[in-house]
């Protein structure tokens, strides 16, 4: 059956491949772990990691979606955050610290974004697939290890 270019947009309407919000549902989807890298590199505060995020190419992200996700890490346990005076501001800012437990997220997510990309980059290529490789989360689990996730 050939395909028309286009995708169900969930309200009945049809929009084509190849969108912006095609790119930003793949984003979101990776966000999370590149944050959680982000500040295994150094602590930060919250605009500080949206300038980093564009620093590396990663389309903008607003206040208005970075800032929930930011709190939704630390209550999870990611990370911590602190409140920190402004020298020459009124509003004091608030830092991110990874936690132990988002160190190890931050592996986790490491191997599993090296699983995701050899395999998405082996049916891009094309040919047969590569031999079976176990993604980090299936190797956890066969040795009876917790899922480890902020």
């Amino acid at each position: 059956m050939a395909s028309s270019g286009t995708v169900p947009s969930g309200r009945g309407k049809r929009r084509p491949f190849g969108e912006d919000g095609d790119y930003t549902q793949l984003f979101k989807g990776v966000l999370e772990g590149v944050i959680l890298a982000l500040l295994a590199e150094e602590e930060a505060y919250g605009y500080a990691v949206s300038e980093k995020l564009r620093a590396y190419g990663f389309p903008a992200v607003s206040d208005g979606s970075i800032y929930p996700l930011l709190l939704r890490l630390e209550n999870r346990g990611g990370f911590r955050g602190e409140l920190r005076e402004n020298p020459g501001k009124r509003a004091p800012r608030k830092y991110y610290r990874l936690t132990p437990e988002g160190r190890t997220a931050v592996d986790d997510f490491r191997a599993r974004w090296r699983t995701l990309v050899a395999a998405v980059n082996a049916v891009l290529k094309g040919g047969e697939p590569p031999p079976q490789r176990l993604c980090a989360e299936e190797a956890e689990a066969k040795r009876g290890g917790p899922s480890r996730r902020p």
